[in-house]
C-alpha cells in the first residue's frame, strides 16, 4: 500500500501530465482550425471569371 505522500506525488504527476496533454490538444486544434479555414478560402470558387478581353 502506498503512503499518503506517495499518492499525493502520483496525483500531482498525473495532473501535470493531463495539463500538458490539454495544452497539446489545444495547440493541435488551433492548427487544424487555421488549416481548415485556409483551405476553405483557397477552394472557394471565384465570383467571376475574366477573359483576356474583359475589363475588370
Amino acid at each position: 500500500m502506498l503512503t499518503r505522500a506517495q499518492l499525493h506525488t502520483q496525483l500531482e504527476r498525473m495532473e501535470a501530465g493531463l495539463a500538458e496533454i490539454r495544452r497539446t490538444l489545444a495547440a493541435v486544434e488551433r492548427k487544424l482550425e487555421n488549416r481548415a479555414e485556409a483551405e476553405t478560402i483557397r477552394r472557394r470558387p471565384k465570383a467571376r471569371y475574366y477573359h483576356r478581353r474583359m475589363s475588370r
